[in-house]
């Protein structure tokens, strides 16, 4: 009645051999070791042997005090079958057999996942960073994202953690996790070295269009003294540049996050490196001429229209001139020499060229001015 009153008795926990699994890195590969196929076998096997504690025992048989055997035409397979306790699987319940299966699977689909993302990192290996460079090119958008996500996978690799349990299964990866980290470094480095060396020249080339634009905004003239010429073309590039000025800070913004981006990732610039501050300075620079010279085109607008539209009238009669010169002077006869008909070939060629650049740079005036032209 004591025991009874004890309750039920808990069940024994029950404590499967521990298989123990090593990812590792040999000869430029990383493989687990045992291989995961051979784990699942294992234990599989220390399932079988669980369950074989009973199913194993042999029976007591009472035929082996007596002298005769009366079971002598029963088959063999059955003798095995009847000297243990096989068959008392068949009447263990189905679902409690295919559960202990089912966590035996469940837990190497966990294994697998996990050996699987630490087998990923054989691409480190296997890719070259010149190879990687290439494919991004120049993109400095796609090139800040491999950096940031080169961070942050390295980032993740940084813990304290040296194995993993998957039910009786152990997996150590500390030596391999270290050698994985050392190889993001270097990656990281070299990867860097590329981006910096593509900043550079976006930077060296940014600098110098910025620098020739301050140059000839400085040079542009809208004087009454100026020339017709000189101000078709002065209206003409101060159009252009309230075009390109606008992209161009686009640009300098990205120029100054990459520059910013490699900095937190304490990455060392070569000796020659232009400061992304000294390229945001001539931009600054350059706006401010543009916004004078754009002041100064903007009061001397009445007096501008007029001197494009002499240029034009002027222009018109230049290549009206030009189609009747072409017209006398085309080489049709066919006692010219041929030196002599390329030779004024080329002359209307290359009047006829200027020409059509005179007639584009008065459009651009004339779309600057609020002109109207003919089409």
């Amino acid at each position: 009645k004591e025991q009874e009153s004890e309750g039920p008795k808990k069940l024994l926990k029950i404590t499967l051999p521990t298989v123990s699994v090593e990812i590792m890195l040999r000869n430029q590969e990383i493989t687990a070791v045992p291989a995961v196929l051979s784990v699942r076998s294992l234990f599989l096997k220390a399932l079988h042997e669980f369950m074989g504690v009973v199913c194993t025992l042999p029976r007591p048989r009472s035929g082996r005090f007596e002298v005769f055997d009366s079971r002598t035409g029963k088959n063999t397979t059955e003798e095995e079958i009847e000297k243990t306790f096989d068959n008392l699987m068949y009447k263990v319940d189905k679902e409690a057999v295919s559960s202990a299966y089912q966590s035996v699977e469940k837990h190497m689909q966990s294994l697998t996942s996990f050996v699987n993302q630490w087998c990923a990192y054989q691409t480190l290996w296997d890719t070259r960073v010149s190879d990687v460079a290439a494919s991004v090119g120049d993109n400095i958008d796609q090139w800040q994202s491999l950096l940031l996500e080169a961070t942050e996978a390295r980032a993740a690799l940084d813990s304290t953690a040296v194995a993993r349990e998957f039910g009786p299964v152990i997996v150590k990866y500390n030596k391999v996790q270290s050698q994985i980290n050392l190889k993001y470094d270097s990656w990281q480095k070299e990867l860097q070295s590329s981006f910096s060396n593509i900043l550079a020249g976006n930077i060296s080339e940014a600098h110098g269009r910025i620098t020739e634009a301050k140059t000839k905004l400085e040079n542009v003239s809208l004087d009454s003294s100026s020339n017709t010429g000189d101000i078709v073309l002065g209206v003409t590039y101060i159009q252009e540049m309230k075009q390109k000025l606008s992209a161009w800070g686009k640009e300098l913004v990205k120029l100054q996050a990459s520059e910013r981006m490699l900095k937190r990732q304490r990455h060392l610039f070569r000796s020659d490196w232009v400061e992304t501050s000294v390229l945001h300075g001539q931009y600054e620079k350059t706006e401010q001429i543009l916004d004078r010279r754009n002041r100064s085109m903007e009061q001397q607008i009445p007096l501008l229209q007029a001197r494009i539209v002499a240029e034009d009238k002027a222009t018109s009669k230049r290549l009206q001139e030009v189609v009747e010169s072409w017209e006398n002077d085309k080489p049709l006869r066919g006692n010219m020499k041929p030196a002599e008909a390329m030779e004024i070939l080329t002359m209307f060629e290359i009047t006829m060229k200027k020409a059509n650049l005179d007639h584009e740079n008065l459009i651009k005036a004339k779309d600057a001015l609020g002109l109207e032209h003919a089409v």
